[in-house]
């Protein structure tokens, strides 16, 4: 999971995140916690719903819980980092064909704090203010 560091003197910032998306809906979701990607403030989830397998199982009570994160969402400052995510994902995969993983360019913003991603820079904001799902060499596609 993200570990956040400290607070940084940002407004906002843009980088890239592992999504999965349903191809039903076209809606996009957190991997590691369920709750849908929209516009706005990033929601609490109050029950951990992972889509993946890969992360940890107690991220809201276990050893990985981090209060920093609540009502965060993590992108990664650089694509690399995202994309290493994506293919560790695809190894582990416990998904159905309902749901696919992609990668999103996303710009958040409020509180937001700077850490990492085993050892990648991550920056964690409160709000989602865009995201488009991105295309890359090395997708599945």
């Amino acid at each position: 999971m993200c570990q956040l560091i400290k607070n940084v003197n940002k407004r906002t910032f843009t980088g890239y995140k592992v999504a999965i998306k349903s191809p039903r809906s076209g809606k996009y979701r957190s991997a590691s916690m369920g709750f849908e990607y929209k516009l706005g403030d990033v929601p609490i989830p109050k029950k951990q719903r992972n889509l993946t397998g890969h992360f940890a199982s107690d991220i809201l009570i276990g050893s990985y819980f981090s209060n920093m994160m609540t009502g965060r969402t993590c992108v990664f400052a650089r694509l690399e980092g995202a994309s290493e995510l994506y293919h560790s994902i695809m190894r582990c995969l416990k998904y159905t064909k309902s749901q696919k993983v992609v990668l999103l360019k996303m710009k958040i913003s409020k509180n937001i704090m700077i850490g990492n991603y085993n050892d990648y820079v991550v920056y964690a904001g409160k709000k989602i203010l865009s995201f488009k799902e991105i295309k890359y060499v090395g997708s599945t596609d």
